[in-house]
This record gives C-alpha cells, structure tokens and sequence, in this order.
C-alpha cells in the first residue's frame, strides 16, 4: 500500500503541474500491449490475494486438499467477520487505485467486477446478521463440521492424526461461537420454523448416540477415528502402542470438548423449540424481514427489482407464454380448449 500511496502523491503532483488532458488525448484508446500488461498484472494480483485469503481458512485449504495449518479450524465469531470484511475493503481500496479499469481485457473487467460485487453484497449484508438461520436442517455447520472431520481430514501419517485429535476440540470452539449468535439471535426474534429445529435437534442428539457417550454402537466420530487409526497400523505408520495412546487423546477430546459443546446446542435448541413457529411464515414475517428478503433476493438474482415485482414478471411471462400456446393451438386449427390441446400433443400417435 505504501507503493500507491506514493503513486498517488506523485499522481496528484504531476497533475497540479501540467495543463489537463484535451478531450482529443483523453479518448486515446490504450494499445494491445497495454490492455495485456495490464490484465497479466492483474491476474497476477488476483492469484495473490485468493492465496491470501485462502491462508486464511484452514477449512478452505483442507477442501482444497491442502494440509497447510491442519490442526486448525477457522474463526467464526463475529469478531473475526468483521476483520475479514475489513480486509475486503482494504483491497478493494487497493484494486481501484493500483488498476486502470479501461485497459483490461472484457473478461479481466468481468473479474475486477465480480470482485467488488462480492465485497459491496457482504458489507450490505452485516445489517441482516440477526437475521441469519445460525443452525437449520439442511446448511447448518453442526452437521458440516462432523462430515468435514470423517470426509475431507485425510490421516496418512501420524501427524495428521495428531491434527485430527486437535480439530475435534477445535470445531467445538466454532460451534460455542456460533451458537452465541444463535443466541443473539433468538434476543431479537428471529428462530427458524418448528420443523427446522426438530431436525437440527435430532441431527446433533445423533452424532452423541453410542460409544464413546452411550454404550451401543459407535457414534460418528468415534467410528471414524478407528478407521483411521486401523489404517494408519495396516499402512505401519504407527504401531498398537501408539494407537491406544491415539485412541485415548481421541476419547478425552470427544468427551471434554466435543460432547459438552453439542450438548450445550441441544440444550438451546430444546429450549428454543416451543417459541419457534409451528407453521413457517418466511423470512419476511421474522424482524427486519421485509428489507432482509430484498437483500437475499438482490444477491441470489443480481436484480433490482422487489419481490413484488419479480413475482409479477413470473405472472406476466405464464400469461405471455399461455397466450403463445392459445395462438399456436388456433393456428393449427385445433377445436378444444388449451387443456385439451396439452392432451393431444401428449397422447396422439401424431
């Protein structure tokens, strides 16, 4: 950032000293060779910045089968949000000064683009955070956690056990902080339906069900950390000495860290159920709705356009295209009405 503030002081004092560009050499086009050094600059910071960001997630790196900081999982508290969002801005406020937009390929200012909409929808969103559904039964972490752990934590050597052991205790952590927004949530009347809490309610009572918490079969973890184990002896990265030791560090996370966490979330969730709505009336009805249906309208459909319009389009279209069909139905000189129409087309050998 140093090098463009300096850029822009220098910028400012060359121009404070010569006479402003005519409209003739303002309208220059830039050449081929400086829309491709630029491009390539800035594909180059692009790369930079995803690998930024990227450090930043050891969840992302993991998806992306990396192992760079594998005993970790991210931060989501709010606290950490908000630094992320801050970092956003920040190299936003670089892209725009350190890039000329007009000598980028299309493509590149597709990209350039695509890179200030995602900031400017992220930081229109912060208004709705109380608006969010934290745990619901179909997107909600409590669940993903749990599958990132048996589906995406490779184990090849002992230290990626090792790391495994220190991400259950760590996805704990992530579930106590989202669970504080849940709560904060709740404060200012926003629940999911009824239907969706019962399910959250049986999901996490589920990966609690057998060994080690209860005495039949094995729960998920528990199932998953002996297979890998079985594996990493089988493949004689560790020897059966070692395993039990492995097995018991795995053991104390799931029962200090891991059971106490999932059983403060169905505590809550129970607590919560009778206050949630039996019959789900949308988003719209919960505080604040009206305005946080719009915003996920606008960054789901990049219109616009309200509700009531977008729902007005879809009745103008069906009229539109039942009025095509009506057309092409008499045009073909059919006797019946539009259903009768549909039927025929459907069912005649023709």
């Amino acid at each position: 950032m140093r090098s463009s503030i300096v850029a822009t002081v220098l910028l400012l004092a060359a121009c404070s000293q010569s006479e402003p560009p005519t409209a003739a050499t303002a309208a220059i086009p830039p050449t081929a060779e400086e829309i491709a050094a630029e491009t390539a600059r800035l594909n180059e910071w692009f790369e930079a910045k995803f690998e930024e960001q990227t450090m930043q997630s050891p969840l992302t790196m993991t998806f992306r089968g990396r192992k760079d900081r594998y005993a970790e999982v991210d931060d989501l508290s709010i606290d950490a949000a908000d630094e992320q969002l801050e970092r956003a801005r920040q190299n936003i406020a670089e892209l725009e000064a350190e890039f000329d937009y007009t000598k980028l390929t299309p493509e590149a200012q597709i990209s350039y683009d695509i890179w200030k909409y995602q900031y400017e929808q992220a930081a229109a969103g912060v208004e709705f955070r109380r608006n969010n559904y934290v745990f619901d039964q179909m997107t909600s972490i409590h669940t993903l956690l749990v599958n990132f752990l048996i589906n995406f934590h490779r184990v090849d050597e002992l230290e990626d056990y090792e790391a495994y052991v220190a991400r259950i205790s760590g996805i704990s952590r992530g579930l106590d902080q989202l669970l504080e927004q849940a709560k904060a949530n709740a404060e200012v009347g926003v629940r999911p339906p009824r239907f969706a809490y019962e399910e959250v309610l049986k999901q996490s009572e589920a990966l609690l069900t057998g060994a080690p918490f209860t005495e039949e079969g094995d729960a998920p973890l528990w199932s998953d950390a002996q297979r890998k184990l079985d594996a990493l002896v089988a493949a004689e990265k560790i020897d059966d000495e070692t395993k039990t030791r492995l097995l018991t560090e795995t053991r104390n996370a799931l029962a200090d860290d891991f059971e106490p966490a999932y059983q403060r979330l169905i505590d809550f969730v129970a607590a919560e159920l009778p206050k949630t709505a039996e019959i789900a009336t949308g988003v719209g009805a919960l505080p604040n709705g009206q305005a946080y249906y719009n915003y996920m309208l606008a960054t789901s459909t990049t219109t616009a356009m309200t509700a009531d319009e977008v729902h007005q389009l879809g009745l103008d279209e069906v009229a539109r295209i039942r009025q095509e069909m009506v057309t092409l139905k008499e045009k073909v000189g059919f006797e019946g009405d539009l259903g009768d129409f549909f039927t025929f087309i459907r069912e005649d050998e023709q």
